[in-house]
C-alpha cells in the first residue's frame, strides 16, 4: 500500500512533468554506467531498434540472436530490414552457447553483428561472445535488460561491447513497468544515434496516461484473487486500458506505430523513483538466489538442473525432469501463492508468437526449445515467497 501512495504522489505531482525528469534520469544512468552517451526510450525494443539502425548494415544483413528470448529482442532485427540467425544456448548458462556462436561463424561468413543477452542477469559464457565477435570483426550489442547495474569482474555489465540496451519493462530489474535506455559506448555510433534519436517523437500522452495506470489496475487485479484475473484483467482488455507490454502485431514480427518512441518526463519520474530501490534490489536478490541454492539442492537428486550461478538474478530457473508435468506444477505453487512467470514457454516469448513471424524454424535450436517445456523460473526480488521451497517439497516428495 506504501509503494501505492507514493506511485500516486508522483502522478500527482507538477515536478514529474518537466523535462527535469528526464536530465535527472539521465545523469543517473551515466553515473551508473560512466557514460555521456545515454538515450532514453519508452521501453528496451526501442533502444534496440535505434541501436541496430545506428549500425547502418546493408538491407538483408545477418544478426546472430539467441532463442529462449522475447520476441522485442528480434524484432527489432526484422525492423531493420534484416534477418534473425538463431544460435542454440548453453543449457547450463541459459545464454548464447559460444562454441555454437563460433561454429555459425565458421560456416557463415556474412554474419554482421550479433545480439549478446544475459538471460536473468547471467554474464557466463555472454562475455565470451563479445571476445569472439571482436576477433572476427563483428559488431556486437548487449541486451542488458535483465541485468540492470549486475557488476561483473568489477564491472558493470553493458560497457563491453559497441551498444548496450537495457529495459526497465515488465518482469525486469525494477517494478517499473516501462521504459528503457540506450547506452553508446563506440564514439564512432553517438552522431548517428543522436540523429536517429533526434527523429523520434515522446511517448504520447495517451500511452503515458495508459502505462501509469497499469500498476494500480495489476494490483487491483492482484487483490482480487480470480475475480481480478478472470473478470477485472480481461475487462479491462477489451477497454483498451490494459498494457500487456507489447501489442497484438509483434507477435508476428509487426512493428507498431509507436516504436521507437522517446521516454516521457512522468515515466522518467516513475523510472527514477525506483531506482533508487537498485541496491537494495540487488542484495535482497542475491540473498534470495543462494537461499534457494541451498534451500533447493536436494532436488538434483530427483534429476532437476539448478543454476550453479551466484548474483541479483531477475529469476532462478530450475529444469525439470520430462517425468514431471512442469504446467502442473506451476499452477500447484501459484495456487500456495507464489507468482511463477512462464519465461520462456514458448521458445521466443511470448505465448502466441509466431515462429515464422519472427523468423525462426521450429528445430532450429533443440536445447532452447527442449528447456524452454521443462523450465520452472523462481521469483526473486519483491515477489519472493520463503514458503517457496517448502511448498516445492511438499509436491516432489
Amino acid at each position: 500500500m506504501n509503494d501505492l501512495i507514493e506511485y500516486l504522489n508522483i502522478i500527482v505531482s507538477p515536478s514529474s512533468y518537466s523535462h527535469q525528469q528526464l536530465d535527472e534520469l539521465n545523469t543517473t544512468l551515466g553515473d551508473l554506467y560512466s557514460s555521456e552517451n545515454i538515450y532514453l526510450t519508452e521501453n528496451g525494443r526501442s533502444a534496440l531498434y535505434i541501436a541496430i539502425k545506428a549500425l547502418a548494415l546493408p538491407p538483408g544483413s545477418k544478426i546472430a540472436v539467441q532463442p529462449f528470448t522475447c520476441n522485442s529482442a528480434v524484432n527489432p532485427i526484422i525492423w531493420n530490414g534484416h534477418i534473425p540467425v538463431y544460435v542454440d544456448i548453453d543449457r547450463s548458462t541459459l545464454n548464447m552457447s559460444p562454441s555454437r556462436f563460433k561454429e555459425l561463424l565458421d560456416k557463415e561468413s556474412d554474419i554482421r553483428a550479433v545480439l549478446v543477452q544475459y538471460t536473468f542477469g547471467n554474464p557466463t559464457g555472454a562475455q565470451e561472445i563479445i571476445q569472439i565477435a571482436h576477433d572476427r570483426g563483428i559488431l556486437a550489442i548487449e541486451d542488458c535488460a535483465h541485468a540492470l547495474g549486475v557488476i561483473h569482474d568489477g564491472e558493470t555489465l553493458g560497457k563491453k561491447a559497441s551498444m548496450a540496451v537495457i529495459s526497465f519493462g515488465l518482469e525486469k530489474t525494477l517494478p517499473t513497468k516501462v521504459g528503457g535506455a540506450l547506452i553508446v559506448n563506440d564514439p564512432n555510433f553517438v552522431s548517428p544515434v543522436e540523429q536517429i534519436y533526434s527523429s523520434i517523437s515522446y511517448t504520447s500522452r495517451t500511452r503515458t496516461f495508459l502505462w501509469v495506470i497499469n500498476p494500480i489496475i495489476r494490483l487491483l487485479s492482484r487483490k482480487s484473487g480470480a475475480f481480478g484475473s478472470n473478470v477485472l484483467i480481461p475487462l479491462f482488455e477489451r477497454l483498451g486500458i490494459f498494457n500487456t507490454g507489447f501489442e497484438k502485431s509483434e507477435l508476428s514480427g509487426g512493428q507498431p506505430r509507436s516504436t521507437p518512441s522517446k521516454l516521457s518526463p512522468l515515466l522518467a519520474r516513475v523510472v527514477s523513483h525506483y531506482l533508487g530501490e537498485l541496491g537494495i534490489l540487488r542484495s535482497m536478490r542475491s540473498d534470495q538466489v543462494d537461499q534457494y541454492r541451498k534451500s533447493l539442492d536436494w532436488m538434483r537428486e530427483i534429476g532437476c538442473i539448478l543454476p550453479d550461478w551466484n548474483g541479483p538474478f531477475i529469476k532462478f530457473p530450475v529444469i525439470l525432469p520430462e517425468e514431471i508435468d512442469r504446467d502442473e506444477l506451476r499452477s500447484f505453487l501459484q495456487n500456495r501463492g507464489s507468482y511463477i512467470s512462464d519465461w520462456y514457454d514458448p521458445v521466443i516469448y511470448p505465448t502466441g508468437t509466431v515462429l515464422e513471424g519472427v523468423k525462426y524454424m521450429p528445430g532450429t535450436c533443440p536445447l532452447a526449445e527442449s528447456v524452454s517445456k521443462q523450465i520452472l523460473n523462481l521469483p526473486t526480488g519483491k515477489a519472493f515467497n520463503p514458503k517457496l521451497p517448502d511448498d516445492l517439497k511438499d509436491y516432489l516428495r
